[in-house]
Protein backbone atom coordinates (compact mmCIF):
# COMPACT_ATOMS: atom_id res chain seq x y z
CA UNK A 1 0.00 0.00 0.00
CA UNK A 2 2.98 2.42 0.73
CA UNK A 3 4.46 1.54 -2.18
CA UNK A 4 0.99 2.60 -4.66
CA UNK A 5 0.77 5.64 -2.34
CA UNK A 6 4.75 6.45 -3.45
CA UNK A 7 3.85 5.66 -6.73
CA UNK A 8 0.86 7.79 -7.18
CA UNK A 9 2.63 10.93 -6.16
CA UNK A 10 5.69 10.30 -8.02
CA UNK A 11 3.37 9.70 -11.19
CA UNK A 12 1.62 12.37 -10.27
CA UNK A 13 4.75 14.87 -9.98
CA UNK A 14 6.01 13.45 -13.40
CA UNK A 15 3.34 13.99 -15.14
CA UNK A 16 3.33 17.78 -13.86
CA UNK A 17 6.71 18.00 -14.72
CA UNK A 18 5.74 16.33 -17.91
CA UNK A 19 4.04 19.86 -19.27
CA UNK A 20 6.33 21.96 -17.02
CA UNK A 21 4.09 22.91 -14.92
CA UNK A 22 1.99 22.22 -12.62
CA UNK A 23 -1.78 22.91 -14.37
CA UNK A 24 -3.65 23.24 -10.94
CA UNK A 25 -2.60 22.99 -7.28
CA UNK A 26 -3.94 19.56 -5.96
CA UNK A 27 -3.93 21.27 -2.12
CA UNK A 28 -6.41 18.87 -0.46
CA UNK A 29 -7.97 15.16 -0.35
CA UNK A 30 -9.11 14.35 -3.38
CA UNK A 31 -7.83 17.47 -5.46
CA UNK A 32 -9.75 20.85 -6.11
CA UNK A 33 -13.10 19.72 -6.70
CA UNK A 34 -12.95 17.45 -3.93
CA UNK A 35 -13.61 14.62 -6.93
CA UNK A 36 -10.71 12.84 -7.42
CA UNK A 37 -10.37 14.47 -10.92
CA UNK A 38 -7.64 16.29 -12.57
CA UNK A 39 -8.35 18.86 -15.59
CA UNK A 40 -4.69 18.16 -16.74
CA UNK A 41 -4.79 16.05 -19.88
CA UNK A 42 -2.55 12.83 -19.95
CA UNK A 43 -0.82 10.83 -22.56
CA UNK A 44 -3.03 8.51 -24.65
CA UNK A 45 0.46 6.58 -24.26
CA UNK A 46 3.00 5.77 -22.32
CA UNK A 47 6.37 4.85 -23.03
CA UNK A 48 7.44 1.14 -23.07
CA UNK A 49 9.74 1.54 -20.32
CA UNK A 50 7.57 3.48 -18.26
CA UNK A 51 7.41 6.70 -16.64
CA UNK A 52 10.82 8.03 -15.88
CA UNK A 53 11.18 8.09 -11.85
CA UNK A 54 12.04 12.01 -10.66
CA UNK A 55 12.45 11.23 -6.80
CA UNK A 56 11.64 8.32 -4.53
CA UNK A 57 11.37 9.39 -0.53
CA UNK A 58 10.72 6.90 2.34
CA UNK A 59 7.58 7.64 4.45
CA UNK A 60 8.02 5.97 7.48
CA UNK A 61 4.57 5.15 9.04
CA UNK A 62 3.02 7.72 6.96
CA UNK A 63 -0.65 6.29 5.60
CA UNK A 64 -1.77 9.48 4.93
CA UNK A 65 -2.38 11.34 1.11
CA UNK A 66 -0.31 14.19 0.05
CA UNK A 67 -1.29 17.13 -1.43
CA UNK A 68 1.07 19.02 -4.12
CA UNK A 69 1.08 23.02 -3.81
CA UNK A 70 3.41 25.72 -4.65
CA UNK A 71 5.81 23.52 -5.45
CA UNK A 72 6.07 21.41 -2.39
CA UNK A 73 4.36 17.58 -1.47
CA UNK A 74 3.00 17.48 2.07
CA UNK A 75 2.58 14.62 3.90
CA UNK A 76 2.13 13.03 7.60
CA UNK A 77 5.19 10.59 8.98
CA UNK A 78 6.24 8.99 12.06
CA UNK A 79 9.36 10.06 13.71
CA UNK A 80 10.92 9.19 16.48
CA UNK A 81 12.37 12.09 19.02
CA UNK A 82 13.41 11.40 22.54
CA UNK A 83 12.64 7.83 22.06
CA UNK A 84 8.51 8.13 21.56
CA UNK A 85 6.96 7.90 18.18
CA UNK A 86 5.61 11.58 16.94
CA UNK A 87 3.96 12.39 13.83
CA UNK A 88 4.95 14.96 11.77
CA UNK A 89 3.81 17.06 8.85
CA UNK A 90 6.69 17.06 6.33
CA UNK A 91 7.15 19.16 2.95
CA UNK A 92 8.97 17.68 0.19
CA UNK A 93 10.54 19.72 -2.55
CA UNK A 94 8.29 18.96 -5.50
CA UNK A 95 10.82 19.05 -8.53
CA UNK A 96 13.67 16.93 -6.46
CA UNK A 97 12.13 15.31 -2.95
CA UNK A 98 14.17 16.83 -0.39
CA UNK A 99 13.04 17.52 2.74
CA UNK A 100 12.55 21.36 3.05
CA UNK A 101 11.10 21.33 6.15
CA UNK A 102 9.28 18.92 9.49
CA UNK A 103 7.00 20.20 12.11
CA UNK A 104 5.81 17.45 14.72
CA UNK A 105 1.87 17.43 14.84
CA UNK A 106 1.60 15.25 18.00
CA UNK A 107 1.94 11.22 19.36
CA UNK A 108 1.68 8.77 16.61
CA UNK A 109 -0.19 6.14 17.80
CA UNK A 110 0.94 3.42 16.33
CA UNK A 111 -0.42 -0.59 16.28
CA UNK A 112 -0.50 -3.74 14.70
CA UNK A 113 -3.87 -3.10 13.89
CA UNK A 114 -3.08 0.61 12.76
CA UNK A 115 0.35 0.45 11.01
CA UNK A 116 0.23 4.14 9.56
CA UNK A 117 -0.90 7.70 10.74
CA UNK A 118 -3.92 8.05 8.30
CA UNK A 119 -4.42 11.89 8.01
CA UNK A 120 -5.72 13.95 5.19
CA UNK A 121 -3.88 17.42 4.40
CA UNK A 122 -4.80 20.43 2.96
CA UNK A 123 -2.93 23.71 2.24
CA UNK A 124 -4.52 26.84 2.57
CA UNK A 125 -4.22 28.44 -1.09
CA UNK A 126 -5.32 32.34 -1.63
CA UNK A 127 -8.67 32.65 -2.83
CA UNK A 128 -8.86 32.77 -7.11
Amino acid sequence: MKRLLIFQIVTTISLGMASGVFAEEWSEYRGPHGDGKSTESVPATWPATGLKRLWLEETPGGFSSFTVANGKAFTIVSRTIDGAPIAACVALDAKTGKELWAAPTGVAILTAARRGIRAVMAVALPRR
